[in-house]
Order: C-alpha cells, then sequence, then structure tokens
C-alpha cells in the first residue's frame, strides 16, 4: 500500500515520462532555421556523448579484463601456497613423529640395547633434517 502512495506521490512531483516529451511538431520548424540549428546541436551533443561513453565503456571493458587477469594469477598464487602448505604440515609432522620416536628409544631404560640408542640417534637426526628441508621449501618460493 505504502509503495502504491510513494509511487502516486513521485508522478505528482515529476510527472511521467509521457509528459516529459514534447510532439514532434514538423511545421513548426519548416522555414525556421533557429529551430533547425538548435535541432542539429542537440543530434551533435547527443553523437559525442554517445561516442564518449562507448570510450568508457571500452576502457571499463580493459580494465575488467586485467583485474580478471590479475584475480587468477593470485588465484593461482593462493593454490599453490596451499599445496606448499599441506606439504610442510605433512613433512613437519614426519618430522616431528621420527624426532620423538628417536628421543624415546635414547632415553628408554634398555642400556642393554646398544642399536636401539644409536637408532633413536639416527631417527633425531632425519627428523632434524626433514625439519629444516621443510623450512628452506617453505620459504623458499
Amino acid at each position: 500500500m505504502s509503495l502504491d502512495r510513494s509511487e502516486l506521490a513521485k508522478r505528482l512531483i515529476v510527472g511521467s515520462p509521457s509528459e516529459w516529451i514534447k510532439p514532434f511538431d514538423i511545421d513548426k520548424y519548416i522555414g525556421n532555421a533557429p529551430l533547425i540549428e538548435k535541432l542539429w546541436e542537440e543530434k551533435q551533443l547527443a553523437l559525442t556523448e554517445n561516442l564518449d561513453l562507448k570510450n568508457k565503456i571500452r576502457v571499463l571493458e580493459v580494465r575488467t579484463h586485467e583485474f580478471e587477469l590479475t584475480n587468477q594469477k593470485l588465484h593461482d598464487a593462493l593454490k599453490h601456497g596451499r599445496d606448499k602448505s599441506k606439504i610442510s604440515l605433512g613433512l613437519s609432522g614426519i618430522a616431528t613423529l621420527l624426532t620423538g620416536l628417536g628421543m624415546n628409544l635414547i632415553t628408554s631404560d634398555l642400556q642393554a640395547k646398544q642399536s636401539l640408542f644409536w637408532t633413536g640417534v639416527i631417527l633425531i637426526i632425519v627428523g632434524s633434517s626433514i625439519e629444516g628441508f621443510t623450512i628452506v621449501y617453505t620459504i623458499k618460493r
């Protein structure tokens, strides 16, 4: 209901588009050079505005294309970063497990088993090496 009232108020204040357009009477223009010149000027102005708007559209299309290319590059960089992050997470997890297992073997109470001690040391070295590689891999682009 309020929409109908606002529409009615708008029409009362502004009027309808059919009231804005004056009927074209060719008899007024026959033999009336100033009116013909005015009509010609308005036509030229409309053509100029049309060309300006077409140029603006072309510029906007080019800018839109550039934005789309930039967006695609950013999307690709994001995907590469996610993949790199997943690899880094997996390698860090493996390195942590190997280092933890190595520490457990070294600190175990089985002194009779020297091979467990050296196995633990090797696991710690391998785990630390993997972690170092992961850090370098993550930093390097």
